[in-house]
Parts: C-alpha cells; structure tokens; sequence
C-alpha cells in the first residue's frame, strides 16, 4: 500500500468509514458523502457527482437504479441526482434537508437515497473518481511536506 492510499484509509477511518460514508445535515452542509465527505454545503460534491456521470454513465446509472418503496418499483435517479448539482447552494440544501428526518438520515420516506449514495461508493470505477479528486488535497500535503521539512508518512499522514 503506498503512503497516498494510507493516507486516505486513515481519513476514511476517521471520517466514518469509506468511500460509501454518508452524513446528513448535522453539520449544516446537506449531505456530506465518501472518504473525505465531499458536500453539497461547501459545494464539493457537486462537482464529483457530475464527473462520475460523466466519465461512467453506465456504472453511475446503474448505481443510481434502486427500488422506491411502494409502487413506484425500479427507478433510474440519476437525472434526479444530477438535477440537484446543478442548483444553487442553498436549494441544494433544501432538497436535502426536506428528505432527512431530524436524525439527519434519508428515512423520511427517501431511504433510496441512502441506497444511491451507498451503490455509488461501492463501485470500484467510481471510487477512482474520489481518489482522483482527493489528489488535490494530497498535493497540497506534500507540499507543506516539503515546507516544513517532514520526512515521515505519519507526517504525510497529519498534513492531508
């Protein structure tokens, strides 16, 4: 495992747990999601969602495909997704907030979405899309790294 990929299973750790992590509004950012909890808060993870559909349609679709409850079946929400990047913060906000019960989950009747977030994490094509984005974060760290003359990936560690 090199130091990047130790680096980003220790923030997974300590963020809560992997590329499928899912946090609700509790901090004021909507939704926050994956290893480094991109969010629509902050608008970082609009920007991630748009480039999973966009370089793998096919998977973020199939990701996106879960089962509503009651009689509305299988349903594709991947143009539902897509929609909510494209508004501004505070509606983005709004559609959250309104589809999380006041334990900030997707329970209220949405718990599709959990499973969305969820599918999206899971697979390893899309995961590559947060690993790539994390990359910035990680440049960054290395070069405080050289700034400060840190020589160790526990020093790598604490700077990304």
């Amino acid at each position: 495992m090199t130091s990047q990929e130790k680096c980003f299973a220790l923030t997974s750790a300590f963020e809560g747990g992997g590329y499928s992590n899912l946090s609700g509004d509790f901090d004021g950012m909507g939704v926050s999601w994956g290893f480094l909890q991109w969010n629509l808060g902050k608008g970082t993870l609009q920007p991630l969602i748009k480039k999973m559909a966009f370089q793998f349609n096919a998977e973020f679709r199939q990701a996106c495909t879960v089962d509503l409850a009651g009689s509305d079946g299988v349903r594709d929400l991947s143009s539902e997704l897509l929609r909510v990047c494209g508004l501004s913060t505070p509606d983005a906000l709004q559609w959250a907030r309104e589809r999380q019960d006041e334990g900030r989950r997707f329970d209220k009747g949405h718990s599709h979405w959990t499973s969305v977030f969820k599918n999206l994490g899971a697979d390893p094509k899309l995961q590559t899309v947060q690993r790539v984005a994390a990359n910035t974060y990680m440049l960054r760290a290395l070069g405080y790294m050289r700034d400060f003359s840190f020589r160790s990936e526990r020093g790598l560690a604490l700077l990304f």
